[in-house]
């Protein structure tokens, strides 16, 4: 129903919020011209449309004109490769790339692996889940990153009250 649309909204809109806060961490001025790449296995996941639909609206509303979010994704198919590459090849062809947002947990670990292997500090990420390569970016003090993580329970419980709420309508 909308009220899980509202809450993958929300979630993306919370990872925009904080890549703006990395960004002003970072001491990037509004004037900079720059682009934030979301990466995603597929939008075949109406989870991961919701997402990157909820980053490009917080994004619109909150951002300085000069910040844009890259118009088409980085889809990977879930190759731990290939997403290592759209992160390189994104960022060599467009020098205004400053970070990643990471709408799944398996573009989140390689588009960690990445910016590990490329090392340019000035690059950043928000990605979903923890995982240890994030971890280990969030835990360099040199590294600008963040993960949302969820409350599996919680959303497990919410689908459950809202199945049966919708079963005992009918």
């Amino acid at each position: 129903g909308s009220k899980a649309i509202c809450q993958l909204n929300h979630a993306g809109g919370k990872a925009a919020a904080e890549m703006l806060n990395i960004l002003r961490k970072q001491g990037v001025k509004e004037d900079t011209k720059l682009t934030i790449a979301i990466a995603a296995s597929s939008f075949n996941s109406k989870t991961l449309l919701d997402r990157a639909e909820g980053i490009k609206k917080y994004w619109a509303k909150n951002a300085p004109a000069n910040w844009s979010i890259k118009p088409e994704a980085l889809i990977n198919y879930s190759d731990p490769q290939l997403a290592q590459n759209l992160a390189a090849e994104a960022v060599k062809k467009d020098a205004s790339i400053k970070g990643f947002i990471s709408v799944n947990n398996s573009s989140t670990v390689n588009t960690c692996k990445f910016l590990l292997a490329n090392k340019d500090k000035n690059l950043c990420i928000v990605g979903f889940d923890y995982s240890k390569e994030i971890a280990s970016l969030i835990a360099d003090s040199n590294n600008y990153a963040a993960s949302v993580v969820q409350n599996q329970y919680n959303m497990g419980y919410e689908a459950v009250k809202t199945a049966t709420q919708m079963l005992n309508v009918r």
